[in-house]
């Protein structure tokens, strides 16, 4: 089990140093130990790991990880739209690999109110095994794709087993902060799309995937006082590293990545792991001998401070996504994160970020950035336990991410299972939406949870997925959609 000891990872580090030295021939404890080529975000870096008996690189003196990033070479706001080139789609886009699949599985993933005011949108995947089925995949026998269908009339939504909804209902909300009855409204199939992440018009385009980590004081259960105490933590183990780590490894190997932490007042962007790079090894490197080598292991000490989380996301939009070099990618973001304090200002701008990753524009075309947000519950004994935070979900649903509420450290520790990890992943591609017309005219704004089961015949085969909680269960097991009601 991993340990948080700060004494064993200087003494690993040392003696990881001193055999490089060794093996070396000198260097001494100075000398680097695997040291990469380090750029600015305005350029992508492209080195790709070295063969495992290639001549280790010369010794460099490595750059600060926390080392901000020159002014000069990172502009405090977005570029005029006439300096960002227009990525235009390839003449000929390539062509779709087609799967042949059965449908074995549909997986809820979550609900959100819809862009129309009286409508709500279901989002889910259909599972192959652990293959997630995409648009222009046949099923087995057919010679129909998928999105051919997966249509309105295919879609059924009612009560799951545990909850009688009264006749003409299909969908219940549940006030999240319990302060007020449940609203049972109907719900009619309108439509069925594949959702790409960032816009079917950018689909063909290279992916770059930024992660976002929350390393405030709450994430280690550090007090005011500079005093720890692991029962008031969010994340004790470390454990969202982990997760981090599984995705890493599950994305496809041509996606760019880019490591961002945030704490205290800013958002450190570090020339080292902020840059786009297609080197997994820089952000994740499970053979390396120094335990907090790489970027997602030097995450693994030093939280402190509040959660800058608008400030954070204004600071990535406009100095990774808008960046001149980045103008190409397809951005997305997943962010880790136990919530912004009651206290802290920067929450006051989470809805203006909010909407400007939503209308992000790249030249005169809609490129909205997507937010997948993993927020992890606070400890049973710390304020704001078990809540969901009504701006993430928001976040979320107006982007066109995903919002995962892990309830407790077994949640987040079931994520990063490898299986789990690999499915979080292939949502990054894109998810089903259901979108259904409804009647929430009798439902005050606010946050709710959403209860419902969602059923799809396809082909030969049927199946259903309960968004729920049913009472006998563990609560860990907690499908409902949360719901934000404008």
């Amino acid at each position: 089990m991993k340990t948080r000891s700060p004494w064993s990872r200087r003494a690993a580090l040392l003696v990881a140093t001193l055999t490089a030295a060794c093996e070396t021939g000198g260097g001494g404890p100075t000398g680097a130990v695997n040291t990469r080529d380090l750029s600015v975000v305005d350029a992508r870096v492209e080195d790709a790991a070295p063969p495992p008996d290639a001549a280790p690189p010369p010794d460099a003196a490595p750059a600060s990880p926390d080392a901000e990033l020159p002014d000069a070479a990172v502009p405090d706001a977005a570029l005029p739209d006439a300096a960002l080139p227009d990525a235009a789609l390839p003449d000929a886009a390539p062509p779709d690999p087609v799967g042949e699949h059965v449908f074995h599985e549909l997986a809820g993933l979550g609900v959100c109110a819809g862009s129309a005011p009286d409508a709500v949108e279901l989002s889910f995947q259909l599972m192959d095994g652990e293959t997630p089925i995409l648009p222009y995949d046949t099923l087995s026998g057919g010679a129909d794709p998928v999105s051919a269908l997966a249509l309105p009339a295919a879609f059924g939504l009612g009560a799951p087993d545990d909850v009688s909804l009264p006749d003409g209902t299909h969908l219940r909300l549940t006030p999240e902060a319990n302060d007020g009855p449940s609203v049972d409204v109907p719900v009619t199939p309108t439509d069925v799309t594949f959702a790409w992440k960032g816009g079917e018009i950018h689909r063909h385009e290279e992916r770059l995937l930024i992660l976002m980590v929350d390393q405030s004081a709450s994430m280690a259960g550090i007090g005011a006082d500079g005093a720890v105490d692991v029962t008031q933590a969010s994340d004790p183990l470390d454990q969202r590293i982990q997760v981090l780590r599984r995705v890493v490894e599950s994305v496809p190997g041509e996606w760019w990545l880019s490591l961002v932490s945030f704490n205290g007042r800013f958002a450190t962007l570090s020339v080292e792991f902020a840059t786009p790079t297609l080197n997994r090894l820089a952000l994740t490197n499970p053979g390396s001998l120094v335990p907090d080598e790489d970027g997602l292991g030097k995450l693994e000490l030093g939280e402190s401070g509040a959660t800058p989380l608008a400030d954070a996301l204004d600071d990535v939009l406009t100095r990774i996504v808008d960046a001149r070099s980045n103008a190409n990618l397809n951005a997305q973001v997943l962010i880790v994160t136990d919530g912004v304090e009651d206290a802290d200002p920067s929450s006051n701008n989470l809805a203006a970020v909010t909407e400007a990753y939503a209308q992000h524009m790249r030249g005169d075309r809609p490129a909205p950035v997507p937010v997948t947000v993993l927020q992890v519950s606070r400890s049973p004994l710390a304020p704001g336990a078990g809540r969901r935070m009504a701006g993430l979900g928001e976040l979320a649903c107006r982007t066109g991410g995903e919002y995962v509420f892990l309830r407790d450290q077994r949640a987040l520790g079931a994520l990063a299972e490898p299986v789990a990890a690999a499915r979080l992943a292939s949502r990054l591609v894109g998810t089903w939406r259901l979108t259904g017309a409804s009647d929430l005219s009798g439902v005050s704004p606010g946050a709710y949870l959403a209860t419902t089961r969602l059923r799809a015949s396809l082909g030969a085969a049927s199946q259903s997925f309960a968004f729920d909680a049913p009472a006998d269960a563990d609560p860990v097991v907690d499908t409902r959609g949360f719901v934000i009601k404008r």
